[in-house]
């Protein structure tokens, strides 16, 4: 659950729901004659799980004598399925005849009293149970509801518990002359609640569809709400005024606004009252308060002097009320607990708004929707933005032409929080936003500006106070993640572990792993969980919105990537810069530590990867590569177990939101190990049929015939003729091209990467297998990351970084196998292979940054190419037309990548002429003046056919073995 870190600053004690993927967004508990077609409907987003939730309705329990009755559980109905494409999920009774239900159940709404519907998590209860046992209003705490969403239709808005029954939502719609309302929706804009007709098919009832929109209006008669303010300026405050909004034309009987701020009695006092009775919106769709000094425009309702009472030097609530009885002076709040005393002088909340000056000041405020301050001061200026109507602070002066006092307000503008430049929230600067992301969207829903505008002193204050705690870190762990899986990656979450209740504040999961070049200490993400805590089941899930695989309690982007090792730590009151370096000198040891504790870490291990982890506790490597997920498996003493790469495996172990599985090996392939695979044949297995695993059928002695099982030599020459390892930026566009014949398998064949390890040369770096991988009609494979690679469409998609600092080796091997999936094959470092696990390399290239005879990083290839200036090449290519790798530019928009089409010089239909220098098709006389013109030293001359820098004898030799028409 999450709640407002506002709220705990200022001493609120208000309800706030749970952040969750599901709402309640339609209701009819009656209609006119008999009650067919009662329903709920619930929205969320497509492919969303129900399963666990239940919809629980809460009215008064029969035959009890008041105040007993109250709270009493009338309705539980078990959720199950998923929603669906259009966003919409429909609960309703078997005589339903206004389209297709979702779920049947019964649905026995009582009609003349006051019902709260709430979507609760693994909620227990039956009909019957008291959920207020003392009788006070408020849901007990020890019920066992957790709410995800809730709302309450209205017989009576003060109920006193004895003559009408209480209601335990802020979301109120209702009452309707003294009834409730049969037909209840909630706008699509604002989500506030709205009263529909009683009879069926009225203009806004839509189940299983988008429901409408109320125009950015709110709850109360018309969509209106709070649109803009101003309650201070420069010298005298003439032109202190407020603004509504609302459908033009509509009246506002009955309505009133008030102001509630500090009297002699403390917090919760009115200060000033205003009855709009027999006034009208006029065709602007504004209406405009103001006093006689007003000078920004032509106001609807002018008061005299000190007749708009709009104090600007403390925290204060602005209020829309119906049908208010109260009267200026009157304490709202005696015992000053931050809520409000019932019964309250009104029939319903239309808007609020919270106006803060300072935090922590003990003057409460009485809304959730707030705004400032304004760095110590409250905000002389606000208003809604537009489209979304954030709350946004204005300037302090009138003169500013933000004031649209009447008219439209400005747009809202845009957030640039996260991204890739480092930008610490805890550092003051004058450009917007900060790159921990999750950090700075709590400030700039405080303080729109700080994301906007320029992150200054008060943003650094807002960050302190609402991304850091003050109290102890809580005693929570790392319990189960998943980074990745088969397919799209819509499942990744994390998932925490602690005593329900235990509050969040100050919590950040931080993900050190490579950012850009830098590949060791780098903060990749940092997730701050301020505001949300455990939930009753003693877990707390973190997912995107994507997530099938149940509830989460934090809808979040997380922002995770599978390359190269990670270390995950889980930390209180990060102060850090995310995009920052915490290991510069890279000897894997932190240079700093910008958190008050470590909590809990992790070091989440790929098999082919040697970059810094800075945590002992270890998932991983699954094979050849990182886990997609992992899970504690043995509390007692940390253990990490490892999961299937798929999210939808019967046998996988995902458990989000429950206990993990005791079992630490879900992956075993008992049946494969005894059939004789080694480790690289365990870890294709796992990786493309993981069934096989568990049971072994005919697919599985298929994949073995085809991938594990090699012939004496390589059934076809496979050579690799372009790459690409380096870029401007980030290395999005990474790629190795393959060329062979037209239509050939590479069943068997892989493409390794030698370079250096932490043990030195000769280590395999990359290692990617080709399964069920064709050549194209032109005999090309192209290797690619497909979700950055923007310069076209691999064939196959892998995910891989090859080093771009040293030397290294690009080698096609066919038949790669063994016990070692990232085997050191020069132990002694003196550039010769001690091994090669593989039946035969069919080509390869050696790209060169320094001498390896002089600096020690050792190739393994007599194809060479480099340096570049000082540096290794980013991009090389064989060309067909000289015989010869090149190197391209290092920009890939340039004209010298071709992925997926042939190099230049390189005819489609066979190998090229070797000799033929004119391009005529003939190896002749033309051809041996060429080369005759070429004699002596000419490396890279296309002349000099034995690749020695000479053209001479060895040459002629080659010419004349070539004679004739080419092939």
């Amino acid at each position: 659950m999450r709640h407002s870190p506002l709220i705990g600053l200022l001493g609120l004690a208000i309800a706030v729901p749970a952040a969750a993927q599901v709402s309640l967004s339609e209701i009819r508990i009656a209609q006119p004659g008999v009650d067919a077609d009662r329903y709920v409907e619930l929205s969320g987003d497509p492919g969303t799980s129900l399963n666990g939730l239940q919809l629980v309705v809460i009215g008064d329990l029969e035959g009890q004598f008041p105040p007993v009755q109250n709270g009493g559980v009338e309705i539980v109905v078990p959720l199950s399925g998923s929603i669906g494409s259009s966003g919409r999920f429909v609960v309703a009774t078997s005589s339903y005849t206004l389209g297709a239900a979702d779920l049947l159940a019964d649905l026995p709404f009582e009609q003349g009293d006051n019902l709260t519907v709430i979507i609760a998590d693994g909620y227990a209860g039956s009909p019957g149970d008291d959920v207020d046992l003392n009788n006070d209003g408020f849901i007990d705490a020890k019920s066992g509801l957790v709410v995800l969403d809730d709302m309450a239709i209205l017989a009576d808005g003060n109920p006193d518990g004895f003559g009408s029954d209480y209601f335990y939502s802020d979301n109120t719609v209702g009452p309707i002359s003294g009834f409730p309302p049969l037909h209840s929706w909630r706008c699509e804009d604002t989500l506030v609640w709205r009263a529909g007709q009683d009879a069926l098919g009225g203009g806004n009832e839509n189940p299983g569809e988008t429901n409408s929109t109320c125009g950015g209006g709110g709850g109360g008669p018309e969509g209106l709400m709070l649109s803009e303010y101003r309650l201070d300026q420069s010298g005298s405050d003439n032109d202190e005024f407020i603004e509504l909004a609302g459908t033009p034309n509509s009246l506002l009987d009955g309505v009133w606004f008030i102001v509630i701020g500090d009297g002699s009695g403390g917090s919760g006092t009115v200060e000033c009252v205003i009855d709009l009775t027999g006034q009208t919106i006029g065709s602007s769709g504004y209406f405009t308060i103001c006093e006689e000094s007003f000078t920004l425009g032509t106001a609807d309702l002018v008061l005299p002097s000190n007749g708009l009472n709009l104090e600007n030097s403390d925290n204060v609530t602005y209020l829309l009320v119906e049908n208010f009885t109260g009267e200026s002076a009157l304490d709202l709040d005696a015992d000053d607990d931050g809520i409000i005393d019932s019964p309250a002088p009104w029939t319903g909340i239309i808007d609020s708004l919270g106006v803060i000056e300072t935090f922590g000041s003990g003057e409460l405020i009485y809304s959730e929707t707030t705004i400032g301050p304004d760095g110590s001061f409250v905000p002389a200026h606000g208003y809604r933005c537009s489209p979304d109507g954030t709350w946004t602070i204005g300037l302090f002066g009138p003169v500013g032409e933000i004031d649209t006092p009447g008219g439209p307000n400005p747009e809202c503008p845009a957030i640039q929080c996260g991204g890739d430049e480092p930008r610490n929230c805890f550092e003051a600067r004058t450009e917007p936003g900060c790159s921990d992301e999750s950090c700075c969207d709590l400030v700039s829903t405080i303080d729109p500006a700080c994301g906007s505008d320029e992150w200054d002193a008060t943003c650094v204050t807002l960050a302190q106070q609402n991304c850091l705690s003050q109290n102890a870190a809580p005693s929570v762990g790392l319990s189960e993640i998943r980074m990745k899986q088969a397919g799209d990656d819509d499942d990744e979450f994390f998932e925490l572990v602690g005593e329900p209740g235990t509050s969040l504040d100050g919590v950040s999961l931080l993900v050190i792993g490579s950012v850009s070049d830098d590949s060791n200490g780098a903060i990749e993400t940092a997730i701050n969980l301020s505001g949300y805590s455990i939930g009753s089941s003693g877990y707390f899930v973190a997912a995107e919105s994507t997530f099938t695989l149940g509830v989460a309690d934090a809808t979040i982007d997380l922002l995770f990537n599978d390359t190269m090792n990670k270390t995950l730590v889980l930390v209180h009151n990060f102060t850090g810069t995310v995009k920052g370096d915490l290991d510069t000198d890279d000897d894997c040891n932190l240079d700093s530590t910008p958190w008050a504790q470590v909590i809990d870490d992790l070091a989440w291990l790929s098999g082919q990867d040697s970059n810094c982890v800075y945590a002992s506790a270890t998932a991983g490597p699954d094979g050849d590569f990182s886990p997609a997920h992992a899970y504690v498996c043995n509390l007692d003493e940390g253990t990490w177990g490892i999961g299937t790469c798929s999210a939808t495996d019967d046998n996988r172990a995902d458990t989000p939101g429950f206990a993990n599985p005791e079992d630490c090996d879900t992956t075993d392939c008992e049946e494969a190990i005894a059939r004789g695979l080694d480790a690289v044949g365990l870890d294709l297995l796992q990786a493309y049929l993981p069934d096989c695993c568990t049971v072994w059928d005919a697919s599985c002695d298929d994949f073995v015939a085809r991938n594990l099982t090699f012939d004496a030599s390589a059934p076809a020459q496979v050579e690799v003729v372009e790459l690409r390892i380096d870029q401007i930026g980030d290395d999005n566009d990474e790629f190795i091209e393959l060329s062979t014949a037209p239509g050939q398998s590479l069943d068997g064949y892989s493409v390794i990467v030698i370079g250096d390890g932490s043990t030195g040369s000769g280590q395999v770096e990359t290692r990617i297998p080709l399964i069920d991988v064709t050549a194209d009609e032109n005999g090309l494979v192209l290797i690619a990351d497909g979700s950055t690679f923007t310069l076209g469409t691999p064939d196959v998609d892998a995910i891989f970084d090859i080093e771009n600092s040293d030397n290294l080796t690009c080698l096609v091997v066919y038949g790669f196998a063994g016990d070692d999936l990232a085997p050191d094959l020069d132990a002694e470092d003196d550039g010769t292979l001690d091994s090669t696990p593989w039946v035969e390399s069919t080509s390869c290239i050696a790209l060169i940054e320094t001498d390896p005879t002089v600096e020690g990083e050792q190739v393994y290839c007599d194809n060479r190419i480099g340096p570049n200036d000082l540096f290794v090449p980013g991009h090389v290519y064989f060309d067909c037309g000289v015989n010869a790798w090149e190197m391209g530019i290092f920009d890939p928009v340039g004209e010298t990548d071709t992925p997926g089409a042939l190099n230049p010089g390189c005819e489609p239909g066979g190998e090229p002429c070797p000799g033929d220098f004119n391009g005529d098709g003939v190896v002749n006389g033309a051809d041996f003046g060429a080369l005759l013109a070429g004699w002596g030293p000419c490396p890279g001359c296309p002349e000099d056919l034995s690749g020695d820098g000479i053209v001479g004898g060895a040459d002629v030799g080659l010419l004349l073995s070539v004679w004739g028409t080419c092939p």
